[in-house]
């Protein structure tokens, strides 16, 4: 009796250890949708986000125009029943051209982000792990890009290689990932010391567990915040150079070359040709910007809970 009573408690330890971390996922995740639901600014920018994402994506299937064919029997049309924005100098139906011109803007800003994100962390990990003269040779190739101008780089980069979505990506990379960087190093500096984590090192883990198994998923909070502001930053790089000349060529558009050319014809009268790619670029970046900035203190490891 005493050998089942014994094997029945252990039985009931495993299952209870087996257990107790699906209880805590779950409580995990329950937990992020209070605080989300208690983060109105982070949800109404999500919202606009979807928003935005829809209107770019699905709209086309709604309300489909040609952006390719130019019509000249319409060109600089003021606003009407037939085309609610007008048309732009080329006849293109200026509401049509705001779907398209966003899918290369959304397309170019998250992938953009997510890479600069993923070089970022890595980079910055590595150097505040590795300490020493690592992490000073790895962080003043960092201060070393960061004192190059972001524009100057840009412009460098873009004049070297055919802009496409590929190469303007990996453009607008380059020089987005230098400021997680640094974000992830300091949070690695901060992290290295903790008690488990040098517990991991006496019981002979790698350091390769130790960036991927304790510090990343301890910063993964500061991690989605600056996501977050890294989509909104290369969707105005990508207008940037697209309103310089550099961007998508044609017959592909985005906001910064509607911007870019309905400029021409601003002091003509034709401000449907500006303002309303203008509005779709404030709209989105600050949408993301909302985002990064009211899940700051819900996912940030140094003020969540």
């Amino acid at each position: 009796m005493a050998q089942i009573r014994a094997a029945g408690e252990e039985m009931s330890v495993e299952a209870m250890d087996a257990a107790l971390p699906l209880a805590l996922m779950g409580a995990g995740r329950r937990s992020w949708r209070i605080r989300l639901k208690r983060n109105r600014g982070a949800v109404i920018g999500a919202s606009i986000v979807l928003f935005m994402v829809l209107f770019c994506f699905v709209g086309p299937y709604i309300y489909p125009s040609d952006q390719v064919a130019t019509n000249i029997d319409q060109i600089n049309s003021a606003p009407s029943a037939a085309n609610p924005l007008g048309t732009d100098g080329n006849g293109f139906n200026i509401l049509g051209r705001l779907m398209v011109g966003g899918q290369s803007a959304l397309e170019v800003g998250l992938a953009a982000a997510l890479l600069s994100t993923v070089i970022g962390v890595v980079w910055g990990t590595v150097a505040g792990l590795a300490g020493g003269v690592v992490d000073a040779v790895m962080m003043r190739i960092v201060d070393g890009l960061l004192a190059i101008p972001a524009l100057f780089l840009l412009l460098f980069l873009a004049s070297i290689w055919k802009p496409d979505t590929a190469t303007l990506i990996v453009v607008i990379s380059v020089v987005a990932w230098l400021i997680p960087a640094r974000l992830l190093r300091g949070e690695t500096l901060t992290l290295r010391v903790r008690e488990y984590v040098e517990a991991v090192k006496c019981m002979g883990g790698t350091n390769r567990r130790i960036v991927f198994v304790h510090i990343i998923p301890k910063a993964i909070g500061t991690i989605i915040v600056n996501a977050n502001f890294q989509v909104a930053d290369s969707i105005l790089l990508l207008a940037g150079l697209s309103f310089l000349g550099l961007g998508l060529p044609l017959p592909a558009v985005n906001w910064g070359s509607m911007l870019s050319d309905g400029l021409n014809y601003l002091y003509a009268g034709y401000w449907w040709q500006v303002y309303p790619a203008g509005l779709c670029i404030v709209i989105t970046v600050l949408a993301f910007n909302m985002i990064g900035e009211n899940l700051r203190g819900s996912l940030d490891s140094r003020t969540g809970t």
